[in-house]
């Protein structure tokens, strides 16, 4: 059984490492079974890796449905606003409901403004984190206390023209957010915050906390609750490609406007075909992958 999973790593390109995690074996039990040179329990890890192959095997067999991005109305908009702001050097806020593009839209302005600086928050980022990870953004030291980092991402920014551009801003704190103003006003670069609508509300503060931030937002885009029908054609026969007239209304009522749920529902949609051997794409199928999805 190791010579078989030596063979699949060689043919994937797949690391110990990665197999370690999947199988669950430290990183040099690993090593001296693919050797022949394990002498505990042998038998125990040929059931661990036989059942990893045939899940490898099984997933092998499931079509990868490629999405690119696709230029719709919601999407040359977003990046317009994106390149008015840089251009402009100002601050500005883009805000809608999720599943709808907006990251995407984002990594779409990124692949062709490599120069810009686009930070992702998680959960939890506190002020400080956020400075440390825009600073390795920057490629400079990441260490030392807030004012310092602040320092440090100013004399970067300061007379780059660079654009920032902060996703999720509306899990960002307070003085996270505060941080974000003294970078604008003291680099006097072009700042974007993009999130959900929660991000308005943020910025304007339930008691007015981040009023010198949100009186140097210049300009706003939103995004609403849903893409248009329009758009979701546009993807779908991007996607797609031969998709008859008459399914692309039953598609755009069962997603609701959401491009995150369009995805999915064309990811299943290839799935079904590609598992039953079917022709086109038809209603059946629609409905078939609309009862996997929560909704």
């Amino acid at each position: 059984m190791h010579n078989q999973l030596k063979a699949f790593m060689e043919q994937y390109g797949i690391s110990q490492t990665q197999v370690s995690k999947a199988v669950d074996l430290s990183g040099a039990t690993l090593s001296l079974y693919l050797n022949g040179r394990y002498t505990g329990n042998k038998d125990a890890i040929d059931k661990r890796v036989s059942a990893y192959l045939r899940q490898q095997q099984q997933k092998a067999k499931i079509p990868h449905l490629e999405i690119p991005f696709v230029a719709t109305r919601t999407a040359r908009k977003a990046l317009a606003f994106l390149e008015l702001c840089h251009g402009l050097n100002r601050l500005g806020i883009m805000y809608g409901g999720a599943g709808l593009g907006k990251t995407t839209v984002l990594r779409e302005f990124v692949k062709f403004n490599p120069s810009t600086v686009l930070i992702e928050p998680d959960m939890g980022f506190s002020a400080k984190v956020l400075l440390q990870a825009i600073c390795r953004t920057l490629g400079v030291d990441a260490s030392g206390n807030i004012h310092d980092l602040t320092e440090r991402i100013i004399g970067v920014l300061r007379g780059s023209g660079r654009l920032l551009v902060i996703d999720e801003a509306e899990l960002l704190p307070l003085r996270a957010l505060e941080c974000v103003r003294r970078i604008r006003d003291k680099a006097d670069c072009a700042v974007v915050l993009v999130g959900m609508p929660k991000l308005l509300l943020n910025l304007k503060g339930q008691n007015a906390e981040l009023k010198q931030l949100f009186s140097r937002v210049a300009m706003k885009h939103e995004f609403g609750d849903a893409v248009s029908d329009e758009d979701i054609a546009t993807i779908a026969k991007t996607v797609l490609g031969e998709i008859d007239d008459e399914l692309l209304p039953h598609l755009c009522e069962k997603v609701s406007g959401n491009i995150r749920k369009l995805c999915n529902v064309m990811t299943l949609m290839a799935y079904l075909r590609s598992r039953f051997e079917r022709n086109g794409w038809d209603l059946e199928m629609l409905e078939t992958a609309n009862d996997y999805l929560i909704h």
